[in-house]
């Protein structure tokens, strides 16, 4: 997407951020696999983790849901129970890579997490992320 976006628009000259962009403000980890990369933010005043595709939470609840979404996701296993991006559950083959990253997301003090699909998680944030990676911990 980036690339495409420098060929329409070369004069954005867009550049990577450097580790040290909000390091006083935001921790942060990255987990993935070679068909999706996902940076998790900790923004350590409000003991928040933002993710995008880390966990995945659907249920009766969440507005804007229609019928064949709803399908899918229940078809995934996921309905009701938050979970990975399929992407990145089904393609992670470095179960120790994750599990590195995942470590180190557990180890913030947080509770709450935003993510871009599904629920909010206002409490009960980090027992959700550990049972929906819990295929890379062991047992």
């Amino acid at each position: 997407a980036v690339a495409a976006l420098e060929k329409q628009l070369p004069e954005l000259a867009l550049q990577p951020f450097t580790d040290d962009v909000f390091a006083d403000e935001l921790d942060r980890v990255f987990v993935g696999n070679r068909v999706m990369h996902e940076l998790v933010l900790y923004d350590r005043e409000s003991h928040t983790v933002i993710a995008i595709d880390l966990v995945e939470y659907f249920r009766d609840e969440t507005p804007g849901v229609d019928r064949v979404v709803r399908t899918y996701i229940k078809l995934l296993g996921m309905w009701n129970k938050p979970r990975p991006a399929p992407e990145l559950r089904l393609m992670t083959f470095d179960r120790a890579g994750a599990r590195r990253g995942i470590e180190k997301i557990l180890d913030w003090d947080f509770d709450r997490m935003v993510i871009a699909h599904g629920e909010l998680f206002e409490t009960g944030a980090k027992a959700a992320l550990r049972d929906a990676w819990r295929f890379v911990r062991p047992a």
